[in-house]
């Protein structure tokens, strides 16, 4: 599966709620075992990568997904 999430973040000065930085991230997304394995990009500065691997959760109600997530900038100070 393919999907594509974007985070927005407010300019944090600002009291008029402006948007200050938006990130979008592209990736891919797949089932094997009982895990799933999501590798993603951030597509508009060419910057990050990221990997998870989510495990299920056997009790009731189901609320989150745990797991284990690695991510890599390109550059030393993110």
């Amino acid at each position: 599966v393919e999907y594509v999430t974007i985070e927005r973040f407010p300019l944090i000065d600002s009291n008029q709620n402006k948007l200050g930085y938006t990130f979008r991230y592209h990736g891919f997304c797949t089932l094997l075992g009982d895990r799933i394995f999501m590798i993603d990009f951030e597509s508009r500065q060419n910057n990050e990568i990221t990997f998870s691997i989510l495990t299920p959760q056997h009790r009731t109600p189901k609320r989150f997904l745990y797991g284990i997530l690695n991510g890599v900038a390109s550059i030393s100070f993110r």
